[in-house]
């Protein structure tokens, strides 16, 4: 009997230590962060899907500003982007696909 309160004790300080250690993790960033950098990808895939292949833009590596020019120049060609939904995609953009160092 002691030998399994041992363990339980064992494995219930190693649950908390690793909970206590995710938690501290997360808190480090803001809680939209990953659910602003999803949603910029599910419209960057909606939006621009809706004229060409996704992977003529993923293909491309550019800057924050050029991504926003790139962005602007698509909209006055038809793209279907709301004002509001463009600096999620390019913030996606800049994220993923920013030049090579």
């Amino acid at each position: 009997m002691n030998r399994f309160i041992d363990h339980l004790l064992l494995v219930s300080a190693g649950t908390l230590v690793f909970a206590a250690a995710a938690l501290a993790q997360s808190s480090d960033s803001p809680p939209d962060d990953h659910a602003d950098r999803v949603l910029g990808k599910t419209l960057f895939e909606l939006n621009c899907a809706s004229c060409h292949e996704l992977s003529i833009a993923t293909s491309e590596r550019k800057t924050p500003g050029e991504w926003s020019a790139t962005v602007v120049k698509m909209i006055s060609y038809g793209a279907p982007i709301a004002e509001a939904d463009q600096p999620l995609i390019i913030d996606y953009l800049s994220t993923n696909y920013a030049p090579v160092r």
